[in-house]
């Protein structure tokens, strides 16, 4: 049997690896690449969608990865992983302020097409892109601003699905009120 590219490419960085004495974990790494896949980092914020309640509001610890709340800031970036619940047909910020993320990631796990809007006004400011790796159209209909903290370009990638925005979009490398 003829092997993948992901196995081949597993092979080559194995047999690299073991010839500089990397270790294990960059084997892990090469992997992951090598299938087209990343793995969460640690400062990721990730929404799996398993709110109990069905309300999909962000301020529910249960839409969040380990039924947490979610820490905010650029450090951190917004994946969309899973949407767990299919009662939760929403994606609702309802902090009603704004709040600070690096990315804002809809990954190729996430299976349904959604709308991202705010409830209690506010909005979401990222430091350089909005990307839809889900092969299922994604929406944003609430005010969110590119360029923060001093980026100088934002990046709107529809890689798999579409991108619709139907709220304001700001690129101003300002952060809003």
């Amino acid at each position: 049997m003829k092997p993948t590219l992901a196995e081949k490419t597993l092979s080559q960085a194995r047999a690299q690896l073991s010839a500089t004495g990397r270790g294990a974990v960059a084997i892990v790494v090469a992997a992951l690449v090598a299938i087209g896949s990343s793995p969460a980092s640690a400062a990721d914020m990730v929404w799996v969608g398993n709110d109990s309640q069905n309300t999909g509001n962000f301020k529910n610890s249960g839409n969040w990865q380990n039924n947490a709340l979610p820490s905010w800031g650029y450090a951190n970036s917004l994946k969309f992983n899973q949407n767990q619940n299919s009662n939760v047909t929403t994606l609702n910020y309802d902090w009603g302020e704004w709040r600070q993320v690096n990315d804002i990631y809809w990954d190729s796990t996430f299976t349904v097409s959604r709308t991202l809007s705010a409830s209690n006004g506010g909005g979401i400011g990222f430091k350089t892109r909005i990307e839809n790796n889900s092969s299922f159209t994604q929406t944003v209909a609430m005010e969110v601003s590119g360029g923060q903290d001093g980026a100088s370009d934002i990046q709107l990638n529809p890689v798999n699905g579409s991108l619709i925005f139907s709220g304001t979009l700001w690129n101003d490398a300002a952060p809003r009120p």
